[in-house]
């Protein structure tokens, strides 16, 4: 599956429309803290120039003139990510952070002894921006014939399915 510009573009709109309804189904209580009243950061666990960097800032130029704020990408390059991640996970609960996810968050859990955050309970999913297919490589002499999963995989934010993907959260 190839991705020519137009078609990122639409695929980009029709997530920024899906993230306005989402936003909207949140209720009358959401709707009666007139959120966002003040400029959003958005957080990126990877160095400027990366993908989650490029994706995010289209999403934040995209999506800031439709919330009315801007939004404002900030890069924290340690850690894998989980600086960033941390970061977002013990600010205030109303902070207007939002924090860009990649398809290797559940890695980061995986090898990992421990998190200075909890990846289930501290994020709260808002949308899936970008998702693309994946595929494993290895020499043609090698003894990895195939890859089959030895145990059911957990289901928390930004669980891989057979692609890759960038998810936008929210501290819970």
């Amino acid at each position: 599956m190839t991705f020519d510009r137009h078609s990122a573009f639409r695929l980009l709109r029709t997530t920024m429309i899906g993230l306005a309804f989402a936003s909207i189904a949140q209720g009358n209580a959401a709707l009666a803290q007139d959120w966002p009243s003040q400029p959003i950061r958005m957080i990126i666990g990877f160095i400027p120039g990366t993908s989650p960097d490029i994706v995010g800032r289209i999403v934040a130029d995209k999506l800031g003139p439709r919330l009315g704020q801007r939004i404002v990408v900030e890069s924290v390059p340690a850690g894998g990510g989980t600086v960033a991640n941390d970061m977002v996970a013990k600010a205030p609960a109303n902070s207007h952070m939002l924090l860009m996810l990649t398809a290797s968050h559940p890695g980061t859990v995986a090898t990992r002894k421990s998190l200075p955050y909890d990846p289930v309970k501290d994020f709260a999913m808002v949308t899936k921006v970008v998702a693309y297919p994946m595929v494993l490589l290895t020499k043609p002499d090698s003894p990895i014939l195939s890859h089959a999963p030895k145990r059911r995989p957990t289901n928390y934010p930004g669980a891989p399915t057979p692609s890759a993907a960038f998810t936008i959260c929210w501290r819970n």
